[in-house]
């Protein structure tokens, strides 16, 4: 939420599921961009964890644990709870 505000002035909604509802559904890993949104089933909920992609399968996202990391979307954990990513800014 606050990357997308401080880099282009867009407002999200501040939770994960309410992210979710935005922008244009991608299932397939080859077909994203940089500034996706990434959402993982990491809960029980479709949209419980949310990442954006900067291109080269990895993507930035808020750990517990670690804070603010770098994560590659091939890692098992994340591959396994993958619930699809959301364009929100339509490249021109």
């Amino acid at each position: 939420m606050i990357v997308f505000k401080n880099a282009i002035g867009l407002n999200l909604p501040r939770t994960t599921s309410e992210q979710f509802k935005l922008g244009s559904l991608i299932t397939d890993y080859d077909s994203l961009e940089v500034g996706d949104l990434l959402f993982f089933n990491t809960t029980g909920e479709i949209a419980s964890h949310v990442g954006i992609y900067i291109g080269d399968g990895l993507f930035a996202h808020a750990s517990v644990s670690e804070g603010v990391t770098i994560s590659s979307i091939n890692n098992p954990y994340y591959r396994k709870r993958f619930n699809g990513a959301k364009r929100i800014i339509e490249s021109k």
